[in-house]
C-alpha cells in the first residue's frame, strides 16, 4: 500500500474506513475551535443569516421539485434544515440579490433555485449542462436569467477573463469538486478581488477535505451548517476595505 501523505487527497480519507454511524450517507468530518480563528462573524452577518433562515421557514421550492427525476432528488429540495436550497432562495430575497454567479453547475439544483427566488443567474463548470443524464435543465431555462460558461476559474488566464463578471455578483455559490485543490487555488485568486458586501456561500465545509479551506477565508464568516447543508455551509460577507 502506498504512504497515506502520498495519495491524492480524496483517496487519502478512503484509508479512516467507514465512519461509525448509521445513516443514508456517511462520511467523516472534525471539529475544530473558533475562538483561535482569525475571522469571527461581524454583527451584521449574523443578522443575514438569521434573517434568511427566518425566511428559509415560510419558503417552499415545489416547482423545482418536481422537476426531479426521483422521490429522494424530489426530497431534497424542500428538505430544510439539512439541505440548502431553501436557505440559498431566501439569501437571494433578503440581500437583495441581483445577479448570483454559482461554480460548478451539476443538475442545476442550485442555480435553479436561485434563479426562482428572482436573480439572475451565471453557472461555471468544466461539462455542459446538458452533458449530465440527470440535470434538471430545461433548454429554454437558458436565456436572460440563467447562462452558463465552460471553464476552470482555478487557472490564472480563464480567472482574470471573468474578474468583471466576479466583482459585479452580489451572491458566488462555491459548490465545486471539494477536491482540496480547487477550492483554494480559486479562493486565493478571488477574495483579495471581492468588493464589499458581496456574499459568499461554500457548500459541503464540513467535509475533511473542505476544513482547512474554510478556516483559512479571511473574511468575516459563519458556519452556518444547522440552517443549511447537513454536510457544511458556509457563510462569509467580504467587509469594507
Amino acid at each position: 500500500m502506498p504512504r497515506a501523505d502520498l495519495l491524492p487527497l480524496k483517496y487519502r480519507y478512503r484509508l479512516l474506513g467507514t465512519p461509525p454511524v448509521s445513516a443514508r450517507h456517511v462520511e467523516w468530518s472534525a471539529i475544530a475551535s473558533t475562538d483561535d480563528e482569525r475571522m469571527q462573524p461581524s454583527d451584521d452577518l449574523l443578522g443575514l443569516a438569521l434573517t434568511a433562515a427566518e425566511r428559509a421557514r415560510h419558503l417552499r421550492l415545489d416547482d423545482l421539485a418536481a422537476r426531479c427525476q426521483t422521490p429522494l432528488e424530489a426530497s431534497w429540495i424542500n428538505h430544510w434544515p439539512g439541505e440548502h436550497y431553501r436557505l440559498l432562495a431566501a439569501l437571494v430575497e433578503v440581500a437583495g440579490v441581483d445577479l448570483a454567479i454559482e461554480v460548478g453547475t451539476y443538475t442545476g439544483m442550485g442555480a435553479l433555485a436561485l434563479a426562482g427566488a428572482g436573480a439572475r443567474v451565471q453557472t461555471y463548470d468544466l461539462v455542459p449542462w446538458d452533458q449530465f443524464s440527470h440535470t434538471l435543465f430545461h433548454r429554454d431555462d437558458f436565456d436572460d436569467r440563467i447562462s452558463q460558461r465552460i471553464g476552470d476559474l482555478a487557472n490564472q488566464d480563464y480567472f482574470d477573463s471573468q474578474l468583471d463578471d466576479l466583482r459585479a455578483a452580489d451572491l458566488i455559490l462555491i459548490d465545486g469538486p471539494k477536491d482540496g485543490v480547487f477550492e483554494p487555488a480559486f479562493l486565493s485568486k478571488l477574495l483579495p478581488v471581492l468588493r464589499a458586501g458581496q456574499v459568499l456561500v461554500l457548500d459541503d465545509i464540513r467535509k475533511l477535505q473542505m476544513l482547512q479551506t474554510w478556516r483559512d477565508i479571511s473574511l468575516p464568516k459563519l458556519d452556518v451548517t444547522s440552517l443549511g447543508h447537513w454536510s457544511g455551509t458556509g457563510l462569509a460577507v467580504a467587509p469594507q476595505k
